[in-house]
């Protein structure tokens, strides 16, 4: 190993900019900085070593050099080297430069990205959410086949959901649809479902919207748009992004704008 690339590995380790510096050695410069100590660099350093040694092999025996402690793997280094491939070998100093700006990512990068979410679905269907406005009334309660017992039921659901109280209203609407006869107002699975959702029950929302969306024509567009923040909810954005861009082609859906700003933050 060349002095000058002892020196270099040296100053490296220890955290010291190099005063002639490359791209490369920039790169190299702002790699070192994430690490936190010269014990963690030098071990560091080792490891390069190491894979350059399987990648490339012994390059001490290769160039007839005895290997360093410090580096077996960089002897040589002035040189320049045929691959088995017969693709050149650019010089080792340059080759720990690179692979010492990679640290940047190593070291840093892939540590955030694994302790973030590459996109925050929670906060994107907290910004698409809204309840949809309740239509149930006097009109859809009391009627001839309705007993007492059920409008009560309705009521107190209905209640609940205009209060925003998701929990107490999902109970309340899964209780009525459990009695309710087959002339019961097809809202009630909606808001049923939008309540599932708002209560954080994504999962248990999802199958009530996509039962109301294939047998109802007249909510087929609200439970489809309720259907896709549920499966946003419940991180599972591909079948969402089906169903929004299907919303989103459709002009003649009142979700489509909605749906379509939503494609695009989902990007």
């Amino acid at each position: 190993m060349s002095n000058q690339n002892k020196q270099d590995r040296e100053r490296w380790v220890r955290g010291e900019q190099s005063p002639e510096r490359d791209d490369f050695g920039r790169s190299a410069d702002r790699g070192r900085e994430e690490l936190a100590s010269t014990t963690e660099a030098a071990d560091l350093m080792k490891e390069l070593d190491l894979a350059f040694a399987a990648k490339f092999g012994d390059l001490d025996k290769k160039e007839g050099t005895s290997t360093s402690p410090e580096g077996g793997a960089d002897a040589g280094a002035g040189k320049e080297l045929k691959s088995s491939g017969g693709a050149t070998v650019r010089r080792l100093s340059r080759l720990y430069a690179v692979a010492a700006a990679i640290l940047l990512l190593i070291a840093a990068g892939s540590w955030w990205l694994s302790h973030q979410p590459a996109t925050d679905y929670e906060t994107l269907y907290a910004e698409a959410f809204t309840p949809y406005a309740n239509e149930l009334g006097s009109r859809t309660m009391g009627g001839e086949d309705s007993p007492a017992s059920l409008d009560e039921k309705l009521a107190a659901a209905s209640l609940a959901y205009d209060r925003r109280n998701y929990a107490a209203a999902a109970t309340a609407f899964a209780d009525y649809l459990a009695a309710a006869p087959a002339a019961a107002p097809k809202s009630a699975q909606l808001y049923y479902g939008i309540s599932l959702l708002g209560a954080n029950k994504a999962e248990e929302a999802i199958p009530v919207f996509e039962e109301l969306a294939n047998n109802n024509a007249s909510y087929r567009d609200t439970a489809r748009w309720y259907q896709a923040l549920a499966l946003i909810r419940s991180q599972q954005p591909d079948a969402a992004r089906q169903i929004l861009t299907t919303i989103s082609s459709s002009s003649s859906s009142p979700f489509a704008q909605r749906a379509n700003t939503l494609l695009k933050a989902m990007q």
